[in-house]
C-alpha cells in the first residue's frame, strides 16, 4: 500500500500531498502497534465467530470459547502490551520505520480554585499510549464482549441439559 501511494505522488499536486501524508501516517510506529493490537484481539474474536458459525456447533462449546476469548482478552490486557510492542518493533524494523513513538507537548490546563490536585500526565509516550489506546481498547472490547453474549451464556446454562441428554442418549 505504501508502494502506491509513493506512485501517487507523481500525479496531481492534492493527490500527491495526500498521498505522502498517508505514507508518513502508516510509517509511524504507533500506527504499527495499534494494527499488532487490533489483529491480536480480531484474531481471538474470528475464531470464536467461526466456531459459533459451524454446522455443527452447541452451545457449551460455544460456551467455553467465548470464555476462553473473555480470559484472553483480560490476559491481554494484563500483560499483551509488551508482547504487542516486540512484534510492533520486528515489523517496523521490516518496515524500515524507526520504532520510537513520537513525544507530544504535555498540555498545561487551568486548574479552579475548587480542584485539588491536577490529573499527572503519563510519563513517557508508551505509558501513555498504553494508557489512552490499549488499555481503552480492550476495555471496550472486554464490556462488549460480555455484553452482546450475556443473553448466550443465560440461554446455555438454561438450555445446555438438552445438548448433555442427547450425549447420554
Amino acid at each position: 500500500m505504501v508502494f502506491s501511494l509513493k506512485k501517487l505522488k507523481k500525479s496531481d499536486p492534492d493527490i500527491a500531498h495526500e498521498a505522502l501524508t498517508l505514507t508518513e501516517q502508516l510509517k509511524d510506529f504507533s500506527f504499527i502497534v495499534s494494527l499488532v493490537v487490533w489483529y491480536d484481539i480480531l484474531y481471538q474474536i474470528n475464531v470464536v465467530s467461526k466456531s459459533l458459525q459451524s454446522e455443527n456447533a452447541d452451545i457449551i462449546e460455544g460456551k467455553e470459547f467465548l470464555d476462553k476469548c473473555c480470559k484472553f482478552l483480560e490476559d491481554y490486557r494484563k500483560n499483551g502490551f509488551m508482547s504487542a510492542l516486540i512484534t510492533a518493533k520486528e515489523l517496523a524494523g521490516e518496515l524500515g520505520v524507526e520504532p520510537i513513538f513520537k513525544a507530544t507537548r504535555i498540555r498545561r490546563t487551568r486548574r479552579q480554585p475548587a480542584e485539588l490536585a491536577p490529573d499527572e500526565p503519563a510519563e513517557s509516550a508508551i505509558k501513555k499510549f498504553e494508557i489512552e489506546f490499549f488499555n481503552v481498547l480492550l476495555d471496550k472490547a472486554i464490556i462488549k464482549l460480555k455484553e452482546r453474549f450475556s443473553q448466550f451464556n443465560e440461554f446455555s446454562e438454561t438450555w445446555s441439559f438438552f445438548v448433555r441428554f442427547k450425549e447420554i442418549t
